[in-house]
């Protein structure tokens, strides 16, 4: 969980980028279709911690492991829409900032702070294959029938 200066730093970060809706994504589809789509580089997940049920988000830290994307949790979705610039509550957020954006060192050393936090970039661990292979399925056999004539 990030402290209380870490994650005032991430939400206001969050809220200067969400002027641009292209440099965060909300919610647990978008953030998961990014990270597959490899639209995810650079970028930082941002998972709250009030969520229930969570099995809701309790994918996403495996997922962002396997992809080498730091994330981290912070208190309150409520906080969390808000420097989305919506209304409603968001679940976690992929904040992906773009060259053009003029905070990108401030961005880049928040980043660094948060791999820092995470003993999980510092080791990492092989890949689970499971998730990235596709499965094969199994040929059956075809059985021979015989005809007999009485």
């Amino acid at each position: 969980m990030a402290d209380e200066k870490l994650s005032g730093l991430l939400l206001k970060m969050t809220h200067k980028l969400a002027k641009d809706k292209e440099q965060v994504r909300r919610g647990v589809k978008e953030v998961i279709k990014s990270i597959k789509r490899k639209k995810a580089a650079g970028g930082i997940v941002l998972i709250c911690g009030d969520i229930s049920p969570i099995d809701v988000v309790s994918h996403l830290p495996v997922f962002c492991e396997d992809n080498n994307i730091p994330y981290i949790y912070i208190p309150s979705r409520d906080e969390l829409g808000k420097a989305c610039r919506t209304k409603r509550p968001t679940s976690c957020a992929l904040l992906v900032a773009k060259e053009s954006f003029k905070n990108l060192e401030k961005f880049k050393q928040i980043v660094a702070k948060v791999k820092k936090t995470n003993s999980y970039l510092q080791n990492p661990q092989p890949s689970c294959s499971y998730l990235s292979t596709p499965v094969q399925k199994k040929k059956k056999k075809k059985k021979k029938v015989l005809c007999v004539d009485t």
